[in-house]
């Protein structure tokens, strides 16, 4: 893979000055620290949060239930939330195809309200290494945490992506579930989302254009419980499918990490509550967590977040072809995703020190 230099237009942070290492490839950190925030633009950050968080409060709760109280009492509507549902059912493959629409898209990525959130926590996205816009990739992310929040931050809205990833086309992946909620739907299939099942994956690797980038957070919603402040426990032992998928496309795996993200809520562990839990799994057919976060309640605190990525999965700056083999054995697949986890580990032991300061115990692979 020739690399090509780091794009000059790119923010770059101005006073952060990481320790490097001899035959360390340098890296950006993008956007540029944010200055000390003066009150109004401490509201301002808040506001947008709050108003990120309101909007997956309406499209989850207050759809939904406007959608069942309208079935029920307001008897015309019934024709359209049927004919909705009926749409819903003709569109199922939408999820696994993907119908993005750009104008939506670069409206959500590019819209200054989002300029506070990123500055809230504040985000950085620590860039190690150029993706070649001939290539095809799976991005793995870790930790999930509750939301990825960092994901949002680091990436959905970042405008500064396009310019420091040129020819890059990364696309978010999320549980087939939420394609079935009105609406929501979608919005996050507007935005380029799809489904984080393999057969999604594949088919839009394969059919995707030079620059598909596919980003997943590996671990999955069963991260949750493994969630602490101050840890970095992964998923990652038995989840061999994106080793697989890579193989049979042809993509190159990127590792990222996401620092911070495990302290932006406090998980609530109490045996009280264990009986929600159940009910929560036994509904979602997932990991479903109490947490409460900032004030007591869902807002998530406010912690640094960054998110660095060894692009090319760069093992001590060397990079680990994935050639396409159309029917991987076990074998083939075994052995990638070994170096995948190495790559993680190794990416964890150089920045751990710079971005994992108040750790109470060292990356583990918990299952």
């Amino acid at each position: 893979m020739t690399k090509e230099p780091l794009a000059k237009d790119a923010p770059i942070e101005a006073d952060y000055k990481p320790k490097q290492k001899a035959g360390k490839p340098k890296y950006q950190a993008i956007p540029e620290d944010y200055p000390n925030p003066t009150f109004i633009e401490k509201k301002l950050q808040f506001l947008s949060v709050v108003l990120w968080l309101w909007m997956f409060i309406f499209f989850l709760v207050v759809v939904p239930f406007t959608f069942v109280y309208c079935f029920i009492n307001i008897p015309w509507s019934r024709y359209l939330i049927v004919g909705y549902y009926g749409w819903m059912w003709y569109d199922r493959k939408g999820p696994i195809n993907g119908r993005a629409i750009p104008w939506i898209r670069d409206f959500v990525r590019y819209s200054p309200i989002w300029t506070p959130f990123k500055a809230y926590f504040p985000g950085k996205l620590i860039k190690t290494c150029d993706l070649d816009p001939n290539e095809k990739y799976i991005i793995g992310y870790h930790p999930h945490g509750v939301y990825a929040i960092a994901l949002f931050a680091n990436v959905v809205f970042n405008s500064a992506i396009a310019t420091v990833f040129p020819g890059i086309d990364i696309i978010m992946n999320t549980l087939p579930a939420n394609f079935w909620i009105p609406i929501w739907r979608d919005y996050i299939l507007s935005l380029g989302s799809g489904s984080c099942e393999s057969k999604s994956i594949k088919r839009r690797l394969l059919n995707g254009k030079p620059g598909t980038a596919m980003i997943i957070a590996l671990g999955g919603a069963e991260e949750f419980k493994h969630m602490t402040e101050g840890t970095l426990d992964l998923v990652l032992l038995k989840r061999k499918g994106f080793a697989k998928i890579a193989l049979a496309t042809g993509s190159h795996l990127v590792p990222v990490i996401g620092f911070g993200e495990n302290e932006l809520f406090h998980r609530i562990t109490h045996p009280a509550f264990q009986p929600l839990h159940n009910f929560f799994k036994a509904v979602l057919k997932s990991a479903a967590p109490l947490f409460i976060g900032r004030f007591g309640i869902a807002i998530p605190k406010r912690v640094p977040l960054y998110t660095v990525g060894k692009f090319g999965l760069n093992i001590v700056g060397r990079p680990i072809p994935v050639k396409r083999v159309d029917h991987p054995t076990e074998e083939q697949i075994d052995e990638l995703h070994q170096k995948y986890v190495k790559a993680i580990q190794d990416l964890y032991d150089e920045f751990k020190d710079e971005f994992h300061t108040n750790r109470t115990q060292e990356l583990r692979f918990v299952a």
